[in-house]
């Protein structure tokens, strides 16, 4: 006789409580069920006379707002962060976060913990590897990069038309292998929790203008014009240096991929919880094949400019890993009418979130 399903969600509950690996399941945050090896990992209980427990309470105070990021994607994540245990302990964990129905109204997700305490040590290693080999190849490429430039760009060296032709490509692909290094080393640092973010209470209307004035000489190279549409005085906890980057590659992938005489439209809107920032383009939009990798490392999309095409392809990977740090959110879609629209959200700065992200205060992410 076949099981009944009371009988069948006994069963999976059994099987759950049985797996060697830390498995929760929550809804809006707040845990609804936790197995055994996870309540020993993290040290979480869960009791019907006992207030329901948030998946932050078991998370690093300075881990949180990276949590809260990834909780609040709709897609499945994978990450490190930090857990604090009552005796003071703190373990290091890698989460991994399966979205079961992302719908605004009920969203339901689950997730399993690995403790990589032990893992952490290899992966500082290789961290270290990777950030002294950089290093070491950074400040030697800014210099052969400027030399190149001075060359190209001094008159009173008359070098033959070919000479000219090379000197130029040999300077654009020095740049792009300073970007590239700088690139590596920024989604490296941010990774490994060593990157320093240094969050205030700021208007974000200013520093969205200030990213639009940074980059309107890059977009008039391409004959694109970048424009501030709209704009709701509101203010949030970031670290501006931080939110100035994000803003540079959505500003210039937007300009990129735009056709002369195009326009970028960037529009600042204060919802109830939320503070969107979004930057929107009329160019061809984004292919559907190329859909589903955009936020992977060295994922490139071709444009129709091609002395334009040369990107690391970790600048849409490293905004998002930014603002999920912050927080908020980093999402596309097509834009009504042709082009891409890119969103940023962010909660709003209040007395409470100030508190738990230390604002004004510097804090390792």
């Amino acid at each position: 006789m076949p099981a009944t399903g009371s009988r069948r969600r006994e069963i999976v509950r059994e099987l759950a409580d049985r797996l060697p690996q830390a498995l929760w399941i929550a809804e809006r945050g707040t845990l609804c069920y936790v197995n055994p090896s996870c309540r020993s990992l993290t040290g979480l209980r869960l009791a019907p006379d006992e207030p329901a427990a948030k998946l932050c309470d078991a998370v690093h105070p300075q881990d949180r707002p990276t949590l809260l990021g990834y909780l609040r994607q709709p897609d499945n994540a994978d990450f490190a962060c930090r857990l604090s245990h009552p005796d003071g302990s703190v373990v290091r964990v890698r989460i991994r976060i399966f979205a079961i129905d992302a719908s605004p109204q009920r969203p339901l997700c689950a997730g399993m913990m690995e403790d990589i305490t032990g893992i952490g040590t290899h992966e500082r290693r290789l961290g270290d590897v990777v950030s002294t080999v950089s290093h070491e190849l950074r400040t030697p490429l800014t210099s052969i990069s400027a030399s190149l430039a001075l060359l190209s760009s001094n008159p009173a060296w008359q070098l033959p038309p070919a000479a000219r032709r090379l000197l130029a490509i040999a300077h654009a692909n020095s740049e792009r292998l300073v970007r590239l290094v700088s690139n590596i080393l920024d989604i490296e640092t941010i990774e490994r929790g060593s990157s320093a973010f240094e969050r205030k209470r700021v208007n974000i209307g200013v520093l969205v203008e200030q990213a639009i004035d940074a980059n309107r000489d890059f977009a008039a190279t391409l004959a694109v014009r970048i424009r501030l549409a709209e704009a709701s005085a509101c203010e949030v906890n970031v670290d501006p240096d931080r939110f100035m980057q994000v803003m540079t590659n959505l500003l210039s992938n937007a300009a990129k991929f735009s056709p002369p005489g195009g326009e970028v439209e960037v529009a600042i809107a204060s919802q109830p919880g939320k503070v969107i920032v979004s930057v929107r383009d009329h160019g061809p939009g984004i292919p559907e094949e190329f859909k589903p990798r955009i936020f992977e490392r060295f994922a490139r999309a071709a444009t129709s400019k091609p002395h334009h095409n040369g990107g690391s392809g970790l600048g849409l990977s490293i905004a998002k890993e930014i603002v999920v740090r912050h927080g908020g959110t980093l999402s596309f879609a097509d834009a009504p009418g042709g082009g891409a629209l890119f969103r940023i959200i962010l909660p709003p700065a209040t007395r409470a979130n100030r508190a738990a992200n230390g604002a004004d205060e510097k804090e390792v992410a």
